[in-house]
């Protein structure tokens, strides 16, 4: 009530809108929740994480500190309370917001790759490192209460995990060269795989056309 109270003449409308969403996704966590219990006795959502990533071999060598609050985190600890399984979700509203295996595989799609690495360098808080994180979407897909509402959850795991070190060594390699060699920045690295008419390109534009 709180929050809809703030969007003044505009609150009813918005709740017409959002109310049966918003039910439809907590209902939706609840019942994971107890679905997965057995699997993983832990969750937690808005888990943070944090490392340092060094991205040369200098002395002190120049890093960058990784960051996460991570939609959902789920764990089990084993009789020793050695971590035995874990799971990292992060939520999406939408198709279009979900990266596919092929993006990952080709890392042009690194949220999932760097939440991993986080994971795996023992950066979540609480956590020990663990090396084979389950990593996945959680797509939150047409209107509450309707036939095409859908809110299973799509593992990415192999994607992430195959060739991960490569995936790091080429993020490493795409920052060294923007932050220590002076290459430009672009917030979509390869232009061929963006789409024709992109924000983001022709916001580059603006640092040329202004000289």
């Amino acid at each position: 009530d709180e929050a809809f109270g703030r969007l003044g003449h505009h609150a009813q409308a918005a709740r017409e809108e959002w109310e049966p969403r918003l039910r439809h996704a907590a209902r939706a966590y609840a019942n994971h929740c107890a679905r997965s219990r057995d699997q993983y006795h832990h969750h937690q959502a808005e888990l943070e994480g944090r490392i340092s990533f060094p991205i040369d071999e200098s002395a002190p060598p120049f890093a960058l500190a990784l960051a996460t609050s991570a939609d959902l985190v789920e764990w089990r600890f084993d009789d020793k309370q050695q971590l035995e399984a874990l799971r990292i979700t992060e939520f999406k509203t939408g198709r279009s917001s979900i990266a596919s295996p092929k993006d990952i595989k080709e890392t042009r799609a690194v949220q999932l790759i760097l939440m991993a690495l986080i994971a795996r360098e023992g950066g979540l808080s609480g956590l020990p490192a663990f090396s084979a994180p389950v990593m996945a979407y959680w797509p939150f897909v047409g209107r509450a209460g309707s036939r095409s509402a859908r809110d299973q959850i799509e593992d990415r795991s192999q994607a992430v995990l195959d060739d991960f070190d490569f995936h790091v060594d080429k993020i490493r390699a795409r920052i060294k060269a923007h932050a220590l060699e002076g290459q430009p920045m672009r917030i979509i690295p390869n232009l061929e795989a963006a789409p024709r008419f992109n924000d983001y390109a022709h916001l580059e534009r603006l640092d040329p056309i202004s000289q």
